[in-house]
C-alpha cells in the first residue's frame, strides 16, 4: 500500500484496486461530523471504527490526489473543476454548520480530489481546523500559521494576536473564495483590497471567469464584513 494523502490525524492509502482512509479520533464529536460530511456513500465498500480510536473507510475510485498535487500536475483548474471545488466545499461547510462546527480557514493541502469515471468530487480533510460554533462564532483554542503560503486567511484572522479567541464562522467563506481564485492561475488576490475587483492584479486573476456563476459566488464571499458574506450559487 502507498500513502497518497496525509494530514495530521488523517491518512489515505492506495491499495491494489481501492483506497483506505484512516482517521484517528482525537475529538470524537468533531471528527464524527467531519466523517459524515464526506458524501462518498456510493463508493464506500467498508466502514468501521476500532477500539484503538482509529476509523477506517474503504472506497473505490479511479484516482485520488490532493488539490496541491492536482494543481501542480494540471497547471491549475478549468472552469468546471473550479466550480466543483467551490460547490463541494460549500456543501461541506453548510453540513458542518448545521452541526455547529466551523472551518477556520483552508489550506491548499487540506483538500483531496476523488475521480470516478467522469465524476469529480472535492473534500476538506483537516480536523485540526475545525472548531465548535456558538452564536455564529467559532471558539478557537489552537494557534495557526499566518505566514504559511499554503494557507488562505480571512482579513479578520490576520488581526488575531493571542489564543484563545472567538471569530465569525464565515471566516471560511472568505478563505474558500481566496482558495478557488488561486486555483485559476496560481496568483493570490490581495486580501486587503478584496472588494476592489478593478485593481489591476485582482482583475487579471478573475478575468477568465468574469461574469460567470462562479465569479459572482466568489464576490459574495469576499466581503470585508463577515456578516455580508453568503455561500450562494445562482
Amino acid at each position: 500500500m502507498t500513502i497518497v494523502f496525509k494530514k495530521n490525524n488523517c491518512t489515505i492509502l492506495k491499495k491494489k484496486d481501492s483506497y483506505e482512509l484512516l482517521f484517528k479520533k482525537i475529538n470524537k464529536k468533531i471528527e464524527n461530523i467531519l466523517f459524515e460530511s464526506l458524501n462518498i456513500n456510493k463508493i464506500i465498500t467498508q466502514k468501521k471504527c476500532l477500539k484503538t480510536g482509529i476509523c477506517k473507510i474503504n472506497f473505490k475510485a479511479n484516482s485520488l490526489v490532493s488539490l496541491k498535487d492536482l494543481i501542480r500536475n494540471k497547471k491549475f483548474l478549468n472552469y468546471n473543476n473550479l466550480s466543483y471545488l467551490f460547490l463541494f466545499i460549500k456543501n461541506q461547510i453548510m453540513f458542518l454548520k448545521k452541526n455547529n462546527i466551523g472551518i477556520l480557514f483552508f489550506s491548499i493541502d487540506d483538500i483531496i480530489c476523488i475521480k470516478n469515471n467522469k465524476n469529480i468530487q472535492f473534500f476538506f480533510l483537516n480536523s485540526n481546523n475545525l472548531f465548535e460554533i456558538e452564536d455564529d462564532e467559532m471558539i478557537v483554542t489552537k494557534s495557526f500559521e499566518k505566514k504559511n503560503p499554503n494557507n488562505f486567511l480571512s482579513p479578520e484572522l490576520l488581526t488575531i494576536n493571542s489564543i484563545p479567541f472567538n471569530i465569525n464562522y464565515k471566516s471560511s467563506f472568505f478563505s474558500l473564495a481566496s482558495l478557488v481564485a488561486f486555483c485559476i492561475n496560481g496568483k493570490k488576490i490581495d486580501i486587503f483590497n478584496p472588494i476592489n475587483w478593478n485593481a489591476d492584479d485582482n482583475k487579471l486573476i478573475l478575468q477568465p471567469i468574469e461574469n460567470t456563476k462562479l465569479y459572482w459566488a466568489l464576490l459574495r464571499c469576499k466581503k470585508i464584513n463577515p456578516n455580508d458574506r453568503y455561500l450562494l450559487w445562482i
